[in-house]
């Protein structure tokens, strides 16, 4: 009896260390969303480790034991560690340090997961600790960017990776919306899985939540953001209209109710395309957006609006003549109101698949000029400097192939791609087990396919990636254990 309490006791103790170990993660990925976290989250992350470390037996055991399940990701780490030293006398640092901060936060977490999740159980159960309190965190982020949103609409803030001060557009609560627009869907998607799943008492209330986390995503101006939202809705209309498949994964009593949430939403998206459009403070100028002169952008043309003409490839609004002298500035001529699509087709600086394409473009000419032994092992982070003076500030080739080429060479894109394909075959062999995770991993892909510039892309993909190799490592142990018996 004695010994069943004690396992009771440690049973529950780990349990909590768990939820302690899901809401650093929940804080290392949100550093992105709200930056002011960051020395916190440091701090937490430190002393979380160190004590982790020193209260754990057969320590030495352990890190090699670490070292010798996620070798792929330890020899990957080294790699953009070496890539970083090589170039750390052409970014004053800043860049440097950064990339540097994010190896040291990855190798703690590694070492966390492998030295606290000891079997299958504490595994699944540390999952869905982290999409609770992931859902939770959006919703309560979400609140503070709709006070925003009316109240500050004004606010700027310091660019993360330059000394100039950005209007801190739409919803976002930070300069960089696409990262904010990721956090936010992340929460999204977990919060309609686990609806799904029948794991909320207040069904009603979380469908109005999840409807405005929907519209808080959108209305961050992010494009990435806002195709995934739809990607999002497209899954949950696909899923309602082939019941057979749905029962397969969900529990048969939610199908029904699931029709009044997908209602639920679709209504959501109509009053949101008309509270855009109609709404004048719904957002910043586009002027302040694309650091342009106001008396070119008319009155009407919000940043919201814009970004989503951009996607469906509608030409900007053109000033009318009747507006001459109404917009403010310097006045300009009758031609002037054709210079809109002048400056576009010259600059390019807003069409979603020219600028890319651009930026691979000059990818692909600077890996060319590399020498054979740049070729196979790259140039470290300096392959940057190409980029820099161009119309962005920290541009970089928005593509993580062509990144990962440039900075670590065939030997590193080849040992990522392997990573890579072992991460989707482990997927689809636990496919059900972590379908939420499998989904955001390809939704985090997607925004890292124009966005990621080294290894491991934005927070939360890194532990996605981890994600798959641990849980078939615990399964194994538990099948062994099986045997055993």
């Amino acid at each position: 009896m004695e010994k069943a309490n004690i396992d009771v006791k440690n049973e529950t103790t780990g349990r909590r260390i768990l939820s302690l170990l899901a809401m650093l993660v929940i804080l290392y990925v949100m550093r992105n969303a709200v930056p002011f976290i960051i020395f916190p989250l440091t701090i937490s992350v430190f002393v979380f480790t160190l004590f982790t470390l020193f209260y754990k037996k057969n320590l030495i055991q352990n890190i090699i034991g670490t070292l010798k399940n996620f070798f792929l990701f330890f020899f990957l780490i080294i790699i953009e560690f070496i890539a970083i030293l090589n170039s750390f006398e052409y970014f004053e640092h800043f860049l440097d340090i950064t990339y540097l901060k994010e190896l040291v936060f990855i190798t703690a977490f590694l070492l966390l997961f492998y030295f606290l999740i000891d079997n299958l159980a504490m595994m699944k159960y540390f999952l869905h600790q982290l999409a609770c309190y992931f859902f939770y965190t959006a919703c309560i982020i979400a609140l503070a960017s709709i006070i925003k949103y009316f109240y500050f609409i004004e606010i700027t803030g310091v660019q993360i990776d330059a000394d100039t001060v950005k209007y801190i557009l739409g919803t976002s609560l930070t300069t960089d919306y696409n990262f904010f627009g990721l956090f936010i869907f992340n929460g999204l998607s977990f919060g309609m899985y686990e609806l799904f799943q029948n794991r909320f008492k207040h069904n009603i209330l979380v469908m109005i939540i999840l409807a405005l986390l929907a519209a808080v995503a959108i209305m961050t101006g992010s494009r990435r953001t806002i195709f995934l939202v739809f990607l999002l809705l497209f899954v949950l209309i696909f899923l309602l209209a082939t019941p057979f498949i749905y029962k397969r994964i969900f529990p048969k009593e939610s199908y029904r109710r699931n029709f009044l949430l997908l209602s639920f939403n679709l209504i959501m998206l109509v009053g949101l395309y008309f509270f855009i459009t109609h709404y004048q403070g719904s957002s910043h100028r586009i002027s302040h957006a694309l650091k342009m002169n106001s008396v070119l952008i008319s009155r009407s043309n919000r940043f919201i609006g814009f970004r989503i003409n951009t996607i469906v490839g509608k030409d900007f609004i053109v000033i009318p003549k009747s507006e001459k002298g109404k917009t403010g500035g310097d006045d300009f001529s009758l031609e002037d109101e054709y210079l809109l699509d002048d400056m576009r087709s010259v600059e390019n600086e807003e069409i979603l698949l020219q600028t890319r394409a651009d930026k691979w473009n000059l990818a692909i000419e600077s890996f060319k000029k590399y020498t054979p032994t740049q070729k196979i092992f790259g140039t470290g982070f300096k392959y940057l400097t190409v980029y820099s003076g161009k119309t962005r500030t920290s541009n970089h080739p928005h593509c993580q192939i062509f990144a990962i080429m440039l900075f670590s060479g065939i030997l590193g894109l080849t040992l990522y791609l392997t990573l890579f394909t072992i991460t989707i075959y482990l997927y689809f062999k636990y496919f059900k087990s972590l379908l939420i995770f499998f989904f955001l991993f390809f939704a985090n892909l997607s925004m890292g396919f124009f966005s990621f510039s080294d290894f491991f892309g934005a927070s939360f993909y890194i532990f996605l990636l981890i994600i798959p190799s641990i849980y078939h490592l615990l399964n194994k142990k538990n099948v062994l254990l099986s045997i055993q018996k």
